[in-house]
């Protein structure tokens, strides 16, 4: 699921390797916007790895064990429409450190608006003083 419950697959296409596994999809997500007076917002972040998982939690105690290292990436491409115009493109961010790291990349190209995360993990055990709540 990304966004919202009004997901819809459109295509998708799995490639396997005997190190990675690349799954490539087209999707819909509709009703997926905030409106604020004349300004609409849309937040590109659809996919969140381990954002529902017990790593998060604001309480945590204890270290993180994840089951293998991985590396993910997503891309998101907005089209904005005929009659809009985008006014504000937020900036990059990363996050690095012995344990994992993420990139957020946001471009513009005509009129799309591309998104892409990088997220990586590097070790099975994250220290608790590592997680950025």
């Amino acid at each position: 699921e990304k966004g919202n419950n009004k997901f819809s697959l459109d295509l998708y296409k799995i490639n396997s390797t005997r190190k990675t596994l690349d799954i490539d999809y087209t999707f819909q997500v509709g009703n997926y916007v905030n409106y604020n007076d004349n300004e609409i917002y849309i937040n590109l972040n659809l996919s969140k790895p381990y954002n529902d998982e017990e790593l998060l939690k604001d309480d945590r105690c204890f270290d993180y064990k994840f089951e293998f290292k991985a590396d993910y990436s997503a891309c998101f491409t907005l089209i904005i429409p005929d009659g809009f115009k985008l006014e504000y493109l937020p900036k990059d961010n990363q996050f690095i450190n012995e344990q994992f790291s993420y990139k957020i990349r946001y471009k513009t190209s005509g009129n799309k608006i591309i998104y892409t995360l990088f997220f990586e993990t590097n070790t099975l055990l994250m220290k608790k003083a590592a997680i950025p709540l």
